[in-house]
């Protein structure tokens, strides 16, 4: 099962469609009605996702240098990978696999930080932005959680991992 986000706001957005062939971070209108009547109070709305076609993997953090290095030292003298390590490196044993799952934590931060932008641009020009995450189909389920983000208070930061288990509207507010 999936976790998708969706963003309501007052402006149209330039969509982006996904394309398996060149995945890239995706934008995409989606109808109102396919949600609880009290998820959204904006106009349009728009699925986000991930170069991967959902939201899963939002929220992924690149991996330090010093980390791939070291996990590349000890993989190079055939020892074992630290719990340190580990932590980035669940199940990679080879150099190659570590090098993929550098790539895919590059790609996912990539994308984060463009949804976190979006977010950003849309809250500077003082538009109304509402963001939703939840499981895949359970869009029309109403919301478990309501949270107000207000930026003036730091940086942006959305807890994605919450999806898997709630349905959490976001208010976000400049």
């Amino acid at each position: 099962m999936c976790v998708n986000c969706y963003i309501g706001t007052d402006s149209e957005l330039k969509e982006i469609e996904f394309d398996r062939n060149n995945p890239e971070f995706c934008v995409v209108k989606v109808d109102k009605s396919d949600f609880d009547k009290d998820t959204f109070s904006t106009n349009n709305i728009y699925y986000i996702g991930t170069r991967e076609g959902c939201g899963c993997k939002f929220g992924i953090q690149e991996i330090p240098s010093e980390i791939i290095n070291e996990a590349k030292q000890l993989i190079n003298a055939k020892k074992e990978l630290t719990d340190k390590i580990r932590q980035f490196f669940e199940y990679e044993s080879t150099i190659d696999e570590i090098d993929f799952t550098v790539k895919e934590s590059k790609d996912y931060s990539e994308d984060t930080q463009k949804l976190y932008t979006l977010i950003t641009g849309l809250c500077n020009k003082n538009d109304k932005v509402e963001f939703y995450g939840c499981e895949a189909d359970h869009e029309k389920k109403k919301y478990d959680e309501k949270l107000t983000i207000d930026l003036k208070e730091g940086d942006l930061y959305i807890d994605f991992d919450k999806f898997w288990d709630l349905n959490i509207r976001i208010d976000i507010k400049k």
